[in-house]
């Protein structure tokens, strides 16, 4: 074989590569997108709490399939296979911010950053079924993480100081021991890492491919249903008031209000000034977070990379296929 051969084969071997790579890209983009929305309506009608744990381990799935996937159809090596879990996870996060359905900024950061977290596993780990759970494993911390740090920067140290006071008084009134809390909080990590781990060793259930498939399709229903239906969104002030006195906000701020009324950590002056500034960063947070223009983002992010734009494109008709009008422009 010549030179000018041997350069033709590697030629359309990378073709045939960057082909199944987009392929994969693209359905995964499409799946993570779908289930997202699909299981969190599921979860949103059941009023189950703490739903971003679910999704988390849902992404977690997802991306173990499209690894073990990339890995058999391109013998694709160690880096390139985490360049396609990361490509996944911040491309999903971009379409988010082209849905109309739900929360944008604040998912997208959970699925850029587990996706980050889960292809830190890859690399150091590598694609064995041992090695995609240890990494999923990794991801599902992050839902523990996010939620503290958020509490962090609305109310400040105070907020650790007053949940460990409370914990300390419930302890006195239950007779148990101080540190009792903070196994239980232990219990539900390692139960959620165990649960995770599971999973990276039996995705190829076709159970669990038969429920990942169900919903993508109660996905797909709600994004179309949505992207026809919401012509007005929420004005951002509006929203942030409304996330400011969701249920768990307000918990946070009686838990606050308790701690200053029977400690002496601050005086009354200071325990005011410390309510006003968590009320006045939680309104402002939540303000930017409906307000920032992510989708003018996600769109000039999206003109500058055509390949990008081809993946995003190939995710819409997926999810648009069943539509009575497959050549509608995009609504989302």
């Amino acid at each position: 074989m010549d030179k000018s051969t041997r350069g033709d084969t590697r030629i359309g071997w990378s073709m045939d590569r960057n082909q199944i790579r987009h392929k994969i890209t693209s359905k995964y983009v499409a799946l993570l997108s779908l289930t997202e929305a699909g299981l969190g309506s599921l979860l949103h009608a059941l009023h189950i709490p703490l739903s971003g744990h679910f999704l988390s381990l849902n992404q977690a799935y997802l991306l173990s399939n499209a690894v073990r996937s990339h890995k058999e159809e391109s013998q694709a090596k160690r880096v390139e296979l985490v360049s396609v879990s990361l490509e996944i996870s911040v491309f999903a996060a971009l379409f988010k911010s082209l849905s109309p359905a739900g929360k944008k900024l604040t998912p997208m950061i959970a699925i850029s950053i587990q996706g980050a977290l889960f292809s830190l596993g890859v690399l150091a780990f590598g694609s064995t079924p041992i090695a995609l759970a240890t990494s999923m494993s990794m991801l599902a911390l992050w839902a523990f993480a996010q939620p503290l740090l958020f509490a962090w920067l609305i109310f400040g140290q105070e907020f650790f100081e007053a949940f460990f006071w409370g914990l300390d008084k419930l302890s006195e009134q239950l007779s148990l021991p101080l540190d009792w809390g903070l196994w239980i909080y232990a219990a539900c990590v390692l139960i959620k890492l165990s649960i995770a781990f599971s999973l990276g060793l039996f995705s190829k259930s076709k159970k669990l491919e038969r429920l990942s498939s169900s919903l993508s399709q109660s996905g797909k229903k709600i994004l179309l249903k949505k992207s026809t239906t919401s012509h007005t969104q929420q004005h951002p002030f509006k929203g942030a008031l409304k996330d400011l006195f969701s249920p768990l906000m307000l918990l946070s701020f009686f838990l606050m209000t308790v701690f200053f009324v029977f400690s002496t950590a601050l005086t009354p002056t200071q325990e005011v000034w410390t309510m006003l500034r968590a009320l006045c960063v939680g309104l402002v947070l939540f303000y930017l977070i409906r307000a920032f223009p992510l989708k003018r983002v996600a769109l000039k992010i999206e003109n500058k990379h055509p390949r990008l734009a081809s993946i995003m494109n190939a995710v819409e008709s997926e999810i648009s296929s069943d539509h009575d009008d497959p050549k509608s422009e995009r609504q989302y």
